[in-house]
């Protein structure tokens, strides 16, 4: 692979992570459909793990409406079809009519499809820092 290769690659990823991102605050299934692998699982410290269809439906039922949501301090590693993703998410959020700003670390696994879109494998919940 060479460096524009890799350069493409990590624009798609980036890409897709935002549109991740983006689909989980509008609460977007067909999005959400698109963008998770069919093995799709989210896992949470301590082994349990949400499979695809349950996290999707987790997050159509979240009774939050995302005002905003953006990705920061991306870092993407490249490797063999798959990319290990992580970064800040800022999410601003309105939840019984108060106003609040979510900062909280990510980490995702994407693969690469055979028609060359990137998916997200499984996705780390990982705890807000105090």
């Amino acid at each position: 692979m060479d460096l524009r290769d890799r350069s493409d690659d990590r624009e798609r990823i980036t890409a897709a992570a935002t549109a991740l991102a983006e689909a989980i605050g509008r609460k977007d299934a067909a999005a959400l459909d698109r963008l998770l692998a069919p093995d799709f699982q989210l896992r949470v410290p301590g082994g349990r793990s949400t499979p695809r269809d349950a996290f999707i439906r987790a997050v159509c039922d979240v009774p939050v409406e995302v005002l905003a949501v953006t990705l920061t301090d991306l870092q993407i590693d490249l490797g063999g079809g798959t990319a290990l993703v992580s970064g800040q998410q800022h999410a601003r959020c309105r939840f019984h009519g108060e106003e609040i700003l979510e900062v909280r670390p990510f980490v995702d696994w994407f693969q690469r499809t055979a028609d060359g879109r990137w998916q997200v494998r499984v996705a780390l919940d990982l705890p807000i820092p105090d």
